[in-house]
């Protein structure tokens, strides 16, 4: 298994995670170790979290959630190894971008050709 989340210095980083973005390689099996960890860190349950499973290929899928329901949310969508993990600040702002490529795309879709 891959237990390298605990060697993690996250009690030196305790005041310097809320500034972050972790990323945690093939966390899947670990998910309820590192949700656990980041809360005795104080990071708060609307911490934004990103699993990205089978990235770069044709299935890649990409699960945006929190420090609160990623574990449920995992569950629910299957989630699967390869996956990463990507903790912090840095989610928030590319699940902003996601949801506007879609409207995007949605748009441009329903344009009809002049």
């Amino acid at each position: 298994g891959h237990d390298q989340f605990s060697a993690l210095p996250l009690k030196e980083l305790t005041a310097e995670l809320q500034h972050l973005t972790l990323v945690i390689y093939m966390g899947v099996k670990q998910l309820p170790h590192i949700v656990s960890e980041l809360r005795a860190r104080g990071l708060s349950e609307s911490w934004p979290i990103a699993m990205i499973e089978n990235g770069s290929t044709e299935q890649e899928r990409v699960i945006f959630s929190d420090v609160g329901h990623a574990i449920h949310d995992a569950g629910e969508h299957q989630l699967s190894s390869p996956a990463l993990l990507v903790v912090g600040n840095t989610v928030g702002i590319a699940e902003k971008s996601a949801a506007s490529d879609k409207v995007a795309a949605g748009l441009l879709e329903n344009l009809e050709p002049a």
